[in-house]
């Protein structure tokens, strides 16, 4: 198991909000692999009568990732999230991979709507998923993720969402 300085001091950056480094916790260093995998990890589930598990549930997906990719782990991840994972969260995830993690706060974009948008005047058109959650997540995955400079090293992103399956034994 390794052991793991949470004390480390963390870089702000202006664009990208708070982002959450292994490698750097680990002071170690290692170019970004040529393809990432990407979750938008939301911070609730919107319904208060249940407990809402997505960090349980993205620890699964990424030991499937390991289980089924076969690319000696090299393929990075990131994790987008909205509000802030526990320290016990973190971690848990980070010791289950070898694979370089980055986690991005995103609420300084997620959140935002578009210029001259009203969310008081106007309705969605469906209740069951929150307000605007499903709106803001897809203009974050169809616009605002592409904006966001800790892509720009990657030539190939595989976005994943919490409800995502990997089917096949073994991918190459």
């Amino acid at each position: 198991m390794t052991k793991i300085n949470l004390e480390s001091s963390s870089f702000p950056n202006a664009e990208e909000g708070y982002i959450f480094s292994k490698n750097e916790y680990l002071n170690q260093t290692r170019r970004s692999s040529e393809g990432v995998i990407a979750f938008l990890i939301p911070t609730t589930s919107g319904d208060a009568n249940q407990p809402y598990t997505s960090y349980q549930k993205l620890l699964g997906k990424i030991k499937q990732i390991d289980q089924c990719l076969n690319d000696n782990s090299s393929t990075d991840l990131i994790i987008f999230h909205t509000g802030y994972p526990f320290r016990a969260d973190l971690l848990s995830i980070i010791q289950a991979t070898r694979r370089q993690v980055q986690m991005v706060n995103v609420d300084h974009i997620f959140y935002k709507l578009p210029p001259g948008f009203d969310p008081h005047i106007r309705d969605p058109n469906w209740s069951h998923r929150g307000k605007w959650n499903y709106q803001q997540m897809c203009q974050f995955w169809f616009k605002r993720v592409f904006e966001l400079k800790i892509l720009q090293p990657y030539r190939y992103m595989m976005r994943l969402d919490d409800d995502s399956q990997i089917l096949v034994s073994e991918i190459q």
